[in-house]
């Protein structure tokens, strides 16, 4: 009879408020690779840049080339700024979310161990039932 009163009460995770919680997290994968990519396209540009500058004397240097690849360089950079400031705000909502995960799984963890301690209480008090209905059948049988 305990058993089954307790087994209409089981302790289940948050599944909603996980799950969407989780898509925010995965976004996040997604925002961090472009981010990289961009970050890498960025370096790699400003390395072909200064690899490109004159480094011995009477070597002429293309001016409006290296003109041209700084232009570039900076607008790609100006593109990573704009981005950044654009995910600004998810990145706050995702940090929020991150933070209400954590003290989900917190609470879900309290409870897991609140469950188990409540179903080794009732093993123990089945087992308890159990030798005094043996010992009254035996009483009953004297």
């Amino acid at each position: 009879m305990h058993t089954q009163a307790l087994g209409r009460h089981r302790c289940r995770p948050h599944d909603f408020s996980s799950l969407f919680q989780m898509k925010y997290l995965e976004e996040w994968s997604f925002l961090e690779r472009d981010h990289a990519h961009a970050l890498s396209g960025t370096t790699q540009a400003l390395t072909a840049t200064v690899l490109r500058l004159p480094v011995s004397n009477g070597t002429m240097a293309d001016i409006q080339g290296i003109k041209n690849v700084l232009s570039s360089a900076v607008d790609v950079m100006h593109t990573i700024g704009n981005s950044t400031r654009t995910q600004l705000p998810k990145l706050a909502r995702t940090n929020v979310l991150v933070s209400q995960l954590s003290r989900v799984f917190i609470q879900e963890h309290i409870l897991m161990a609140q469950c188990r301690d409540l179903l080794s209480t009732l093993a123990s008090m089945h087992v308890r039932y159990s030798s005094l209905q043996g010992q009254r059948i035996q009483l009953n049988q004297t």
